[in-house]
């Protein structure tokens, strides 16, 4: 601002012409200043807004995933000799059965001993590895199991290079070095569980006096010195059946459950282990998924609320069109039909679930529990994403979000399948969809010829986690709105950057319009004098 030219201007017609042309740019400056400067404040409370909006979802996220799959079903146990945990809930039922553990499966551990160090020289050569049953002296291979060789070569042959060998050798076998003494170690060398997955180990050694030579078991006679454990299955009775397993991690035994056996069972006939629907468990974790879906309805509502009304207060982001359409979906996800899990489809209304004048969900205690009774496996449409099949043995799992739930024929025929006319892929007993609606479709069949219904369905609980998670993506949907309104503050400024500009240009024209008032100004001021002066020399000569 030029003050110290425009107050020389000052002499001429006596207005403070400086102070004048402030007003008159402030007067025109300021209604536009205004109106930017709100819309970029508006846009910055957006964006605090929504980042308390992602906190909350975030927070929502993690409450509904630790739930997500919890219908009720509770496994107990008469006993503390076998572990059990519910590990495919599309299949996991009630149940009540006795299990009688007689003997632990058991790994094959070898020990070789008579080393002084870990970096102790071995000596070149190889160590073949076969697998299969040891029955008294007599070996017969599993064919199941590849043989293996590990091959150690000079400057490469201390004991710890033989066990970091055989540990990289992909063979399920685990060896260590194990200090014994002072200075004595030992080389254990551990199978895995089964007795058919006992080991024969043939060295073949450079020189016949290395050390790993002496690495050799092709022969197991009783009370031999370096069998530490000999492999052994599971034995085990269900409900007096007895049962054979390699190992003491048992899946295939109780649809949905696995068990982990720990000891030999105490009680005669067995420990008791049991399933069973328990209401109170299941509306425990109902409350927390229609909480957590409440926070997030009362968030939006808020964020988007005009005002008005006795209570009603004006939300951060009144109207958005944005938040109101998210608001609007995940609305959407708990009043519409949820299909996938039978030939009809279900819905959250049938649960007790009821929508308040507010817009949140309440549960009604009452009705809640009469459908649960009715229907225990049935509140999986709420909590619990699954595959289930009309044929017992075909069982199925579903990975991703990009599925369409419904229901879908599946033909199988020959090894080969088709679900819903398209073909899948195989792998063994697995059949596997990577297109179409059934995208991340597992369908697990022994078979070669079967056919059945698959129902594929998606939870509520799910379905919200998937919302959160397209609205809290990096590249996702507040992501966007946030970057669009950072862009909008950067426009916002610039615009009040021009406007300066524009009051510049504006100051300038008044300076020099009132430098030529003040010109004119002046003129008439020196006219005035003129003629004041004249007049007084003609009344003076008058006078005289």
């Amino acid at each position: 601002m030029a003050v110290d030219y425009i107050k020389s201007l000052n002499a001429g017609s006596g207005l403070n012409t400086t102070e004048i042309i402030d007003a008159l740019i402030t007067a025109e400056r300021q209604p536009a200043a205004d109106q930017i400067t709100s819309a970029r404040e508006e846009k910055t409370v957006s964006i605090s807004s929504l980042g308390k909006l992602k906190q909350t979802l975030s927070t929502s996220q993690t409450g509904i995933t630790a739930i997500e799959g919890t219908t009720g079903l509770t496994l107990e146990n008469s006993g503390t000799a076998i572990g059990m945990t519910i590990t495919d809930t599309s299949i996991a039922r009630s149940f009540t059965n006795a299990v009688e553990v007689n003997q632990l499966a058991k790994a094959q551990t070898l020990v070789f001993s008579g080393f002084t160090s870990p970096t102790e020289t071995v000596g070149t050569g190889s160590l073949g590895f076969s697998f299969g049953t040891w029955t008294n002296n007599s070996f017969s291979a599993n064919s199941d199991r590849t043989t293996k060789t590990i091959t150690l070569s000079a400057g490469a042959d201390s004991l710890t290079n033989l066990k970091d060998a055989i540990n990289a050798a992909g063979m399920d076998v685990t060896a260590s070095i194990v200090k014994t003494t002072g200075t004595n170690y030992s080389l254990m060398i551990k199978s895995r569980e089964g007795a058919a997955h006992a080991m024969r180990i043939a060295a073949s050694a450079d020189d016949g006096s290395s050390k790993l030579a002496n690495i050799n078991f092709t022969t197991n006679v009783s009370g031999n010195a370096i069998e530490q454990v000999a492999a052994r299955n599971a034995t085990m009775k269900l409900d007096g059946v007895s049962i054979i397993r390699e190992t003491n991690t048992v899946s295939d035994l109780i649809q949905g459950v696995t068990l982990e056996l720990k000891s030999t069972t105490t009680v005669s006939g067995g420990d008791t282990l049991s399933a069973r629907y328990k209401e109170d468990n299941a509306l425990t974790a109902f409350k927390s998924l229609v909480t957590n879906i409440n926070t997030l309805i009362t968030e939006l509502t808020s964020m988007t609320s005009r005002g008005g009304g006795s209570t009603a207060q004006k939300g951060e982001m009144p109207g958005d069109p944005f938040l109101t359409a998210q608001l609007r979906t995940l609305k959407k996800l708990t009043t519409t039909p949820i299909n996938g899990f039978g030939s009809s489809p279900a819905y959250m209304t049938t649960y007790g679930v009821e929508t308040q004048l507010d817009g949140t969900l309440k549960i009604n205690e009452k009705k809640f529990k009469a459908a649960y009774v009715a229907n225990p496996d049935g509140f999986a449409a709420i909590m619990d994403t699954r595959v289930t099949t009309t044929n017992s043995q075909i069982t199925g799992s579903i990975s991703g979000a990009d599925f369409t739930p419904g229901s879908y024929p599946l033909v199988v025929s020959g090894g080969t399948a088709t679900i819903d006319g398209i073909g899948m892929g195989k792998s063994g007993t697995t059949y596997t969809n990577g297109i179409g609606t059934t995208r991340g479709l597992s369908l697990n069949f022994a078979g070669t010829d079967a056919s059945a219904t698959v129902y594929i369905g998606r939870s509520v609980a799910q379905s919200v986690i998937d919302f959160t998670t397209e609205m809290l993506k990096t590249s996702g949907k507040i992501e966007t709105k946030i970057s669009t309104l950072n862009t909008g503050i950067a426009d916002d400024d610039l615009e009040l950057t021009k406007l300066d500009e524009r009051m510049d240009t504006v100051r300038s024209r008044y300076v020099s319009r009132f430098s030529a008032m003040e010109a004119v100004s002046n003129q008439m001021r020196r006219t005035g004098e003129a003629l004041t002066n004249m007049m007084d020399a003609w009344r003076s000569s008058l006078d005289n």
